[in-house]
Protein backbone atom coordinates (compact mmCIF):
# COMPACT_ATOMS: atom_id res chain seq x y z
CA UNK A 1 0.00 0.00 0.00
CA UNK A 2 1.46 3.34 -1.04
CA UNK A 3 1.25 6.55 0.95
CA UNK A 4 -1.29 7.86 -1.54
CA UNK A 5 -3.63 4.89 -1.22
CA UNK A 6 -6.72 6.22 0.51
CA UNK A 7 -7.79 4.08 3.46
CA UNK A 8 -11.50 3.69 2.79
CA UNK A 9 -14.02 2.07 5.14
CA UNK A 10 -16.89 1.56 2.71
CA UNK A 11 -19.20 -1.22 3.84
CA UNK A 12 -17.92 -1.14 7.42
CA UNK A 13 -20.06 -0.23 10.41
CA UNK A 14 -18.52 1.53 13.39
CA UNK A 15 -19.77 2.16 16.92
CA UNK A 16 -18.06 5.08 18.64
CA UNK A 17 -18.93 5.66 22.29
CA UNK A 18 -18.67 9.12 23.78
CA UNK A 19 -18.81 10.62 20.29
CA UNK A 20 -21.22 13.50 20.80
CA UNK A 21 -18.45 15.97 21.57
CA UNK A 22 -14.68 16.38 21.64
CA UNK A 23 -12.31 13.71 20.38
CA UNK A 24 -15.06 11.10 20.00
CA UNK A 25 -16.96 13.44 17.70
CA UNK A 26 -13.86 13.74 15.52
CA UNK A 27 -13.60 9.95 15.36
CA UNK A 28 -17.21 9.62 14.22
CA UNK A 29 -16.89 12.34 11.58
CA UNK A 30 -13.61 10.91 10.27
CA UNK A 31 -14.93 7.35 10.06
CA UNK A 32 -18.01 8.54 8.19
CA UNK A 33 -15.88 10.64 5.83
CA UNK A 34 -14.08 7.45 4.80
CA UNK A 35 -17.32 5.62 4.05
CA UNK A 36 -18.16 3.88 7.33
CA UNK A 37 -21.70 3.86 8.67
CA UNK A 38 -21.55 5.12 12.24
CA UNK A 39 -23.46 4.63 15.47
CA UNK A 40 -22.89 7.86 17.37
CA UNK A 41 -23.21 6.95 21.03
CA UNK A 42 -23.21 9.62 23.71
CA UNK A 43 -25.16 9.91 26.94
CA UNK A 44 -24.94 13.69 26.73
CA UNK A 45 -23.78 14.05 30.32
CA UNK A 46 -21.36 16.47 31.95
CA UNK A 47 -17.65 15.63 32.08
CA UNK A 48 -18.30 14.33 35.61
CA UNK A 49 -21.15 12.06 34.48
CA UNK A 50 -24.15 14.13 35.59
CA UNK A 51 -27.32 14.49 33.55
CA UNK A 52 -28.12 13.29 30.04
CA UNK A 53 -29.27 14.67 26.71
CA UNK A 54 -29.82 13.15 23.26
CA UNK A 55 -28.79 16.38 21.54
CA UNK A 56 -25.00 15.84 21.26
CA UNK A 57 -25.34 12.48 19.48
CA UNK A 58 -28.14 13.77 17.26
CA UNK A 59 -26.08 16.82 16.29
CA UNK A 60 -23.16 14.66 15.14
CA UNK A 61 -25.53 12.42 13.17
CA UNK A 62 -26.90 15.53 11.47
CA UNK A 63 -23.36 16.60 10.54
CA UNK A 64 -22.60 13.21 9.05
CA UNK A 65 -25.84 13.06 7.11
CA UNK A 66 -25.42 16.60 5.78
CA UNK A 67 -22.06 15.49 4.36
CA UNK A 68 -23.71 12.53 2.62
CA UNK A 69 -22.89 9.84 5.18
CA UNK A 70 -25.05 7.46 7.15
CA UNK A 71 -25.30 7.46 10.94
CA UNK A 72 -27.68 6.78 13.79
CA UNK A 73 -27.81 8.34 17.26
CA UNK A 74 -27.51 6.21 20.38
CA UNK A 75 -27.98 8.44 23.47
CA UNK A 76 -27.68 5.58 25.98
CA UNK A 77 -25.42 4.94 28.96
CA UNK A 78 -22.86 2.30 27.90
CA UNK A 79 -21.49 2.06 31.43
CA UNK A 80 -24.39 -0.35 31.99
CA UNK A 81 -24.59 -3.64 30.14
CA UNK A 82 -28.15 -2.85 29.12
CA UNK A 83 -27.03 0.43 27.56
CA UNK A 84 -24.06 -1.15 25.82
CA UNK A 85 -26.28 -3.90 24.42
CA UNK A 86 -28.65 -1.23 23.12
CA UNK A 87 -25.83 0.64 21.36
CA UNK A 88 -24.70 -2.54 19.61
CA UNK A 89 -28.29 -3.41 18.71
CA UNK A 90 -28.59 0.02 17.07
CA UNK A 91 -25.76 -0.98 14.73
CA UNK A 92 -27.26 -4.38 13.93
CA UNK A 93 -30.83 -3.12 13.52
CA UNK A 94 -29.89 -0.09 11.42
CA UNK A 95 -26.97 -1.32 9.33
CA UNK A 96 -27.14 -5.11 9.60
CA UNK A 97 -23.77 -5.76 11.26
CA UNK A 98 -20.93 -4.24 13.28
CA UNK A 99 -17.24 -4.23 12.39
CA UNK A 100 -15.49 -1.49 14.35
CA UNK A 101 -15.81 -0.58 18.02
CA UNK A 102 -14.15 2.57 19.33
CA UNK A 103 -14.61 2.53 23.11
CA UNK A 104 -14.05 6.19 23.88
CA UNK A 105 -16.65 7.04 26.57
CA UNK A 106 -15.31 8.21 29.92
CA UNK A 107 -15.84 10.75 32.67
CA UNK A 108 -13.40 12.67 34.80
CA UNK A 109 -13.81 14.38 38.15
CA UNK A 110 -12.25 17.63 39.29
CA UNK A 111 -8.74 16.97 40.54
CA UNK A 112 -8.03 16.72 44.25
CA UNK A 113 -5.59 14.90 46.57
CA UNK A 114 -6.05 11.19 47.18
CA UNK A 115 -7.26 11.58 50.77
CA UNK A 116 -10.26 13.59 49.54
CA UNK A 117 -11.50 10.89 47.17
CA UNK A 118 -14.15 8.53 48.55
CA UNK A 119 -14.47 4.94 47.37
CA UNK A 120 -17.75 5.96 45.73
CA UNK A 121 -15.82 8.46 43.60
CA UNK A 122 -13.54 5.70 42.38
CA UNK A 123 -16.52 3.48 41.60
CA UNK A 124 -18.27 6.20 39.61
CA UNK A 125 -15.21 7.07 37.50
CA UNK A 126 -14.35 3.40 36.96
CA UNK A 127 -17.93 2.59 35.88
CA UNK A 128 -18.07 5.33 33.27
CA UNK A 129 -14.52 4.72 31.97
CA UNK A 130 -13.30 1.15 32.44
CA UNK A 131 -16.81 -0.24 32.93
CA UNK A 132 -18.12 1.41 29.78
CA UNK A 133 -15.22 -0.04 27.81
CA UNK A 134 -15.79 -3.58 29.06
CA UNK A 135 -19.58 -3.44 28.64
CA UNK A 136 -19.36 -2.10 25.09
CA UNK A 137 -16.77 -4.61 23.92
CA UNK A 138 -18.62 -7.41 25.70
CA UNK A 139 -21.84 -6.50 23.88
CA UNK A 140 -20.10 -6.41 20.50
CA UNK A 141 -17.94 -9.49 21.01
CA UNK A 142 -20.41 -12.23 19.95
CA UNK A 143 -21.12 -10.39 16.68
CA UNK A 144 -17.43 -9.87 15.93
CA UNK A 145 -16.64 -13.50 16.72
CA UNK A 146 -19.50 -14.79 14.58
CA UNK A 147 -18.24 -12.94 11.51
CA UNK A 148 -14.59 -13.64 12.39
CA UNK A 149 -13.67 -10.02 11.84
CA UNK A 150 -13.43 -6.95 13.98
CA UNK A 151 -11.43 -3.91 14.94
CA UNK A 152 -11.61 -2.85 18.59
CA UNK A 153 -9.96 0.37 19.70
CA UNK A 154 -9.97 1.19 23.40
CA UNK A 155 -8.97 4.47 25.02
CA UNK A 156 -6.26 4.79 27.62
CA UNK A 157 -4.50 7.98 28.69
CA UNK A 158 -1.17 9.41 29.76
CA UNK A 159 -2.83 9.64 33.17
CA UNK A 160 -3.13 5.85 33.24
CA UNK A 161 0.19 5.07 31.58
CA UNK A 162 2.37 7.54 33.47
CA UNK A 163 0.20 8.81 36.33
CA UNK A 164 -1.36 12.21 36.97
CA UNK A 165 -1.29 14.14 40.21
CA UNK A 166 -4.60 14.45 42.06
CA UNK A 167 -6.38 12.16 39.57
CA UNK A 168 -6.04 8.72 41.11
CA UNK A 169 -9.53 7.42 40.15
CA UNK A 170 -9.19 8.42 36.50
CA UNK A 171 -5.58 7.25 36.29
CA UNK A 172 -6.49 3.89 37.80
CA UNK A 173 -9.37 3.41 35.35
CA UNK A 174 -7.23 4.26 32.33
CA UNK A 175 -4.42 1.99 33.52
CA UNK A 176 -6.98 -0.81 33.76
CA UNK A 177 -7.96 -0.20 30.13
CA UNK A 178 -4.33 -0.81 29.18
CA UNK A 179 -4.28 -4.22 30.90
CA UNK A 180 -7.69 -5.10 29.46
CA UNK A 181 -6.52 -4.29 25.94
CA UNK A 182 -3.29 -6.26 26.16
CA UNK A 183 -5.02 -9.32 27.62
CA UNK A 184 -8.02 -9.29 25.26
CA UNK A 185 -5.71 -9.02 22.26
CA UNK A 186 -4.17 -12.37 23.22
CA UNK A 187 -7.60 -13.97 22.82
CA UNK A 188 -8.86 -11.97 19.87
CA UNK A 189 -6.43 -12.78 17.06
CA UNK A 190 -7.65 -16.38 16.73
CA UNK A 191 -11.12 -14.97 15.96
CA UNK A 192 -9.93 -12.48 13.35
CA UNK A 193 -10.35 -9.53 15.73
CA UNK A 194 -7.62 -6.98 16.39
CA UNK A 195 -7.66 -5.08 19.69
CA UNK A 196 -5.51 -2.00 20.20
CA UNK A 197 -5.56 1.11 22.36
CA UNK A 198 -5.04 4.78 21.73
CA UNK A 199 -4.06 7.44 24.22
CA UNK A 200 -5.46 10.59 22.61
CA UNK A 201 -4.67 14.15 23.53
CA UNK A 202 -6.99 16.96 22.49
CA UNK A 203 -8.31 20.20 23.97
CA UNK A 204 -11.83 19.26 25.09
CA UNK A 205 -14.20 19.82 28.00
CA UNK A 206 -12.17 17.34 30.03
CA UNK A 207 -8.96 19.35 29.81
CA UNK A 208 -10.58 22.65 30.70
CA UNK A 209 -11.16 21.34 34.23
CA UNK A 210 -7.59 20.04 34.55
CA UNK A 211 -5.43 22.78 33.05
CA UNK A 212 -6.02 25.89 35.16
CA UNK A 213 -3.03 27.97 34.08
CA UNK A 214 -4.34 30.40 31.43
CA UNK A 215 -1.06 30.56 29.47
CA UNK A 216 -0.82 26.76 29.26
CA UNK A 217 -4.50 26.51 28.40
CA UNK A 218 -4.12 28.98 25.52
CA UNK A 219 -1.17 27.03 24.12
CA UNK A 220 -2.85 23.66 24.42
CA UNK A 221 -6.04 24.97 22.84
CA UNK A 222 -4.15 25.68 19.61
CA UNK A 223 -1.76 22.72 19.83
CA UNK A 224 -3.90 19.78 20.91
CA UNK A 225 -6.48 19.84 18.14
CA UNK A 226 -8.93 16.94 18.69
CA UNK A 227 -9.13 16.16 14.96
CA UNK A 228 -5.42 15.24 14.96
CA UNK A 229 -6.27 12.12 17.00
CA UNK A 230 -8.55 10.72 14.29
CA UNK A 231 -5.98 9.49 11.71
CA UNK A 232 -4.60 6.92 14.16
CA UNK A 233 -8.10 5.55 14.76
CA UNK A 234 -8.80 5.38 11.02
CA UNK A 235 -5.64 3.33 10.53
CA UNK A 236 -6.40 0.98 13.44
CA UNK A 237 -9.95 0.54 12.13
CA UNK A 238 -8.93 -0.29 8.56
CA UNK A 239 -8.87 -3.75 6.97
CA UNK A 240 -5.17 -3.39 6.17
CA UNK A 241 -4.16 -2.82 9.79
CA UNK A 242 -2.31 -5.86 11.13
CA UNK A 243 -1.20 -4.74 14.60
CA UNK A 244 -2.70 -6.28 17.72
CA UNK A 245 -2.34 -5.56 21.42
CA UNK A 246 -0.53 -2.27 20.81
CA UNK A 247 -0.90 1.11 22.49
CA UNK A 248 -0.36 4.35 20.61
CA UNK A 249 -0.21 7.93 21.83
CA UNK A 250 -1.80 10.50 19.49
CA UNK A 251 -1.19 14.09 20.57
CA UNK A 252 -1.10 17.27 18.53
CA UNK A 253 0.05 15.72 15.26
CA UNK A 254 2.34 13.09 16.82
CA UNK A 255 1.71 9.34 16.98
CA UNK A 256 4.05 7.02 18.89
CA UNK A 257 3.83 3.49 20.22
CA UNK A 258 3.99 3.01 23.98
CA UNK A 259 6.07 0.03 25.14
CA UNK A 260 6.64 -1.42 28.59
CA UNK A 261 10.00 -3.13 29.05
CA UNK A 262 12.49 -4.17 31.71
CA UNK A 263 16.24 -4.77 31.85
CA UNK A 264 17.92 -8.07 32.69
CA UNK A 265 18.31 -6.63 36.15
CA UNK A 266 20.28 -7.90 39.11
CA UNK A 267 20.44 -11.63 39.82
CA UNK A 268 21.73 -13.02 43.13
CA UNK A 269 20.31 -16.01 45.02
CA UNK A 270 21.98 -14.64 48.14
CA UNK A 271 20.77 -11.07 47.71
CA UNK A 272 20.28 -8.75 50.64
CA UNK A 273 18.79 -5.28 50.89
CA UNK A 274 22.37 -3.99 50.93
CA UNK A 275 23.27 -5.79 47.69
CA UNK A 276 20.19 -4.27 46.05
CA UNK A 277 21.40 -0.80 47.02
CA UNK A 278 24.80 -1.57 45.48
CA UNK A 279 23.23 -2.97 42.30
CA UNK A 280 20.68 -0.21 41.82
CA UNK A 281 22.17 0.89 38.48
CA UNK A 282 21.67 -2.62 37.04
CA UNK A 283 18.17 -2.87 38.47
CA UNK A 284 17.12 0.43 36.92
CA UNK A 285 19.10 0.18 33.67
CA UNK A 286 17.42 1.55 30.54
CA UNK A 287 20.11 0.31 28.13
CA UNK A 288 19.08 -3.33 27.73
CA UNK A 289 15.29 -3.27 27.92
CA UNK A 290 13.32 -6.32 26.82
CA UNK A 291 9.74 -5.86 25.62
CA UNK A 292 7.46 -8.81 26.33
CA UNK A 293 4.48 -9.88 24.27
CA UNK A 294 2.63 -11.33 27.27
CA UNK A 295 3.13 -12.66 30.79
CA UNK A 296 4.21 -16.04 29.43
CA UNK A 297 7.10 -14.59 27.43
CA UNK A 298 8.12 -12.83 30.62
CA UNK A 299 7.99 -16.10 32.57
CA UNK A 300 10.01 -17.87 29.86
CA UNK A 301 12.76 -15.27 30.12
CA UNK A 302 12.76 -15.57 33.90
CA UNK A 303 13.10 -19.34 33.73
CA UNK A 304 16.09 -18.96 31.42
CA UNK A 305 17.55 -16.46 33.86
CA UNK A 306 17.08 -18.80 36.81
CA UNK A 307 19.12 -21.48 35.02
CA UNK A 308 21.74 -18.99 33.93
CA UNK A 309 22.25 -17.61 37.44
CA UNK A 310 22.12 -20.82 39.47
Amino acid sequence: MTERTLLRLDGRVALVTGSGRGIGREYALALASRGAEVVVNDLGCSVEGAGSSPEPSRAVVAEIESAGGRAVASPVDVSTQEGADSAVESAIDTFGHLDIVVANAAVIRRRRPFQLWALEDFAQVWRHSMGATVATVRAAWPHLMAQRYGRVITTTSTAGLYGQVDSTPYSAAKAAVYGFTRSLALESAQHGILVNAIGPGGWTRMLTGIVTDPVAAAELRTTLLPELCAPAVLWLAHDSCDVNGRVYQAHGGRVAEVSVGEPDGFWDRDMTPESLVAARARIESKSDLVFHTDSYSHATLLRAGYHRHK
